[in-house]
């Protein structure tokens, strides 16, 4: 029998009815889990909707039958092609992300010049109003009252370019503005508008640009960050860490706690239209995903695990790369965040390690949970791939940590400030890294679509 695809191993991951079982196993039940096969009785084992009893019924049985824990363990293909440390270099640090850089600068720039155009055409329109009384266009009894929009006879008479798209829409105001055109004011208000309106294509077609490299950039590693919960501190200089250091390479996945979470804000956020086709596309998706979501939170929307099914699809959105380039890159966190229940925690940190390009741990506080996710990366024998981190004020912590695991003096640990910037040297050798685990990861087997 073939190498099993990621496909065909989650497949295994089903909850079965008769392992929820709170009493022991009848014959009949017994005879349905002697029909599950070794592959199916090890993903049972570890699923979180099994009870105890159900759990152990299966885990004797698989012990029977020779089979192991581990052939339940789902590794889901990346995007990143083999290449040299010299051309992962290239792809990550080169045009693409300069393009990307720049033109989401400029989205900024250009919006914030458009809104200062804007506001001195507004604000210059009494200027304008106060030139054409004074050069004998209308009279100051015009301005009173000149608010209200034109009526049928009005819009008949009033001149075709004065008139908004919407004829009804046009105020008394906005055509004595546009009598006074050409008065000193006038112009200068003009050359405001024109230029509000030359800036507002070119913030369009700067986030054009953005958006398109952005979503359809085409090899983003998936990175996974391990970190004790719930430390405000580390968590705040992390999220710089996740967005200077990190995010440059593709996918940071990283697991929610109270401190480093996704926005609450972040699907109203998503919802906000940019133009006329997303205004369209809000209106008939956003309604639907909220209703999808009730079936499944892991698969529309943010990302909760408590159920088999959730992470069937977890895993599943994980190989949907233009969707995690557009999440990741209006994420306010900067990163692809996880929410589990706990059953689930342990198979969920268990999924990415085996499915990430690289592995980043933070070894500021080495909790329970960090203590379980590090003995995890030695038994499966990526502690050595593993690429440390650790806040500049626990140093003594974070080498005692890897003290007890063998050669520790051969494990560098890059020690962050505040900021989240790494000191002298060690961003480069950092980066150096990050890059040579990325190569040896994008084997071939790795970056098959299965």
């Amino acid at each position: 029998m073939g190498k099993l695809t990621y496909k065909q191993i989650l497949k295994a991951w089903r909850t079965h009815s008769f392992l929820k079982a709170k009493n022991p196993l009848t014959d009949t039940q017994r005879k349905k889990l002697e029909a599950l096969s070794t592959l199916e009785l090890a993903a049972a084992t570890r699923n979180g909707d099994h009870t105890l009893i159900g759990r152990e019924a299966a885990q004797t049985l698989l012990r029977q039958r020779g089979g192991r824990l581990v052939e339940a363990d789902v590794a889901v293909p990346g995007f990143v092609k083999p290449a040299s440390v010299d051309q992962l270099k290239k792809r990550f640090f080169g045009k693409m992300r300069q393009l990307r850089r720049i033109s989401g600068w400029l989205v900024f720039l250009f919006f914030a010049a458009m809104i200062v155009a804007a506001g001195y055409s507004i604000e210059s329109e009494n200027s304008v109003l106060r030139e054409g009384v004074e050069a004998g266009l209308f009279y100051e009894s015009d301005i009173r009252g000149s608010e209200r929009n034109l009526t049928d006879e009005e819009i008949a008479a009033a001149p075709e370019e004065a008139l908004e798209t919407f004829a009804h829409e046009t105020s008394v105001r906005d055509v004595l503005l546009y009598k006074a055109k050409d008065t000193p004011a006038g112009k200068r208000r003009m050359l405001a508008e024109n230029i509000g309106i030359s800036l507002a294509g070119f913030t369009t077609l700067s986030f054009l640009v953005w958006f398109i490299s952005t979503v359809f950039r085409g090899q983003p590693a998936r990175i996974l960050l391990l970190r004790k919960f719930n430390d405000k501190k580390v968590s705040k200089s992390l999220e710089r860490v996740i967005s200077d250091q990190l995010r440059v390479f593709g996918h940071v996945v990283t697991l929610s706690d109270k401190h480093v979470r996704r926005s609450r804000f972040a699907m109203i956020w998503n919802a906000i239209p940019t133009n006329f086709a997303h205004a369209a596309l809000v209106v008939i998706w956003f309604p639907i995903r909220l209703v999808l979501r009730q079936f499944n939170r892991a698969k529309y929307g943010p990302v909760w695990v408590g159920s088999a099914r959730n992470y069937r699809a977890l895993a599943n959105r994980l190989r949907d790369k233009w969707a995690l380039n557009l999440e990741v890159a209006w994420a306010r966190k900067e990163a692809f965040i996880i929410r589990t229940h706990d059953k689930w925690w342990q198979e969920v940190v268990a999924l990415v390690m085996g499915s990430s390009d690289v592995i980043v741990t933070d070894l500021s506080n080495v909790t329970a949970g960090t203590q379980w996710e590090l003995d995890r990366l030695h038994e499966t024998g990526k502690l050595q791939e593993t690429i440390f981190i650790a806040h500049k004020d626990a140093q003594a912590r974070a080498r005692l940590a890897l003290n007890k695991f063998p050669n520790p003096q051969r494990r560098r640990i890059f020690f962050y400030d505040n900021l989240g910037d790494f000191e002298g040297e060690a961003q480069e050798k950092f980066r150096a890294d990050m890059l040579r685990e990325i190569g040896k990861s994008s084997s071939p087997e790795m970056s098959l679509v299965n």
